[in-house]
């Protein structure tokens, strides 16, 4: 085997990644068959030491098509075919990856046409023609949806596009289009069940299981925020925590038409289509972003949502007193006293057209 590159800062980067040292790494690498092999064995390092929310995998052992030996193609293929198994039984293993993780498989090209004078069939795709670029991709995981049949041509470019769309981050110098409601299957309040909340810290959890009934009855505009706060249940003040469970209890207590009258104005809110494709147990802080600080978003969404939120305030404190120590305080708004500011759920602080006192 030869010596592993790099100057010795990378190769202690690498002992830090996957708190390994280079030798003990050195001498795994000469046990596996292939470079493909040692590839998967670095993944599953990363994904246990440092579980990143994405991870792209190239294999290059199916290259071997380009040396003509079909024999070897064939073989290569078959190990590509067993590391992508080995790769989601990995994803299932891990704690952070099992039951909220998806994995897209691609090939990069496809072959030369048999028929093409120019091309060698098997062992290149440098005619250009529609078989070379022409391939295939599977998908599979939670938020996949089944059996879609999609409407347009899709390019291999539109694979970044749509991992931004399900991820979060923009693909903006991309030059695919995100394939939009062909992979990802939108979670809807009433659709919300348990094992969405795996990952929520443990009190976060218990508070959202215990009230999954009401969340289930939110308006879509509304249960985003409350997620939001939610999620940080585990690091507020004693006092809040106490609080936030008496106000979700309060909306638990509601008869259906007091609860229908309480969320009429978050019911009211006309979302964008894009905000209705968001996973709402993934997604919710950018959701939020989105609802509010979306620079091409409708400046009625905002209004709307400060509306109803002071709406819903006023319901809340006279209902549970207590929390006017902590969800209102008297603001000022261009130097004149204005309403008061909601706690639960959240509004961004950048979206926020006010101060505290």
């Amino acid at each position: 085997m030869p010596d592993l590159g790099g100057n010795e800062f990378q190769l202690k980067q690498l002992e830090l990644m996957l708190k390994l040292s280079v030798d003990d790494f050195k001498s795994h690498a000469l046990t596996l068959s292939s470079p493909d092999e040692l590839s998967l064995y670095i993944a599953r390092r990363l994904m246990r030491q440092l579980a990143p929310s994405l991870l792209w995998i190239t294999l290059h052992d199916i290259d071997i098509a380009h040396a003509g030996a079909y024999s070897l193609y064939i073989e290569g293929i078959r190990r590509t075919d067993r590391l992508c198994a080995e790769m989601w039984k990995a994803i299932q293993s891990e704690p952070e990856y099992a039951g909220h993780t998806a994995l897209f498989i691609l090939p990069d090209f496809g072959r030369d046409s048999d028929d093409n004078s120019g091309g060698n069939g098997f062992q290149h795709h440098r005619t250009g023609d529609a078989l070379s670029r022409t391939t295939w991709m599977m998908a599979l995981g939670p938020g996949i949806r089944e059996g879609v049949l999609y409407d347009r041509a899709l390019q291999s470019t539109d694979l970044v596009p749509t991992l931004g769309s399900l991820l979060g981050f923009s693909a903006s110098f991309a030059q695919g289009k995100p394939v939009d409601g062909a992979f990802m299957m939108p979670i809807f309040p009433h659709e919300l069940k348990p094992e969405h909340f795996s990952r929520y810290p443990p009190q976060a959890k218990k508070l959202v299981i215990d009230y999954i009934a009401v969340l289930q009855r939110l308006p879509l505009s509304f249960l985003p925020s409350v997620l939001r706060e939610a999620i940080e249940y585990d690091y507020k003040f004693p006092l809040e925590r106490k609080n936030a469970g008496k106000g979700a209890g309060n909306l638990n207590s509601l008869s259906a038409e007091e609860f229908k009258e309480w969320v009429q104005d978050f019911a009211q809110i006309r979302l964008s289509v894009a905000l209705t494709r968001f996973r709402l147990d993934q997604f919710t802080a950018q959701f939020v972003e989105q609802l509010f600080l979306a620079p091409s978003g409708p400046t009625h969404q905002l209004d709307a949502f400060r509306t109803a939120a002071l709406a819903y305030a006023d319901r809340l404190n006279a209902a549970v007193p207590v929390w006017k120590h902590l969800s209102t305080a008297l603001v000022h708004h261009r130097g004149r006293p204005k309403r008061r500011i909601l706690r639960w759920p959240a509004v961004p602080q950048t979206a926020r057209p006010w101060r505290l006192l």
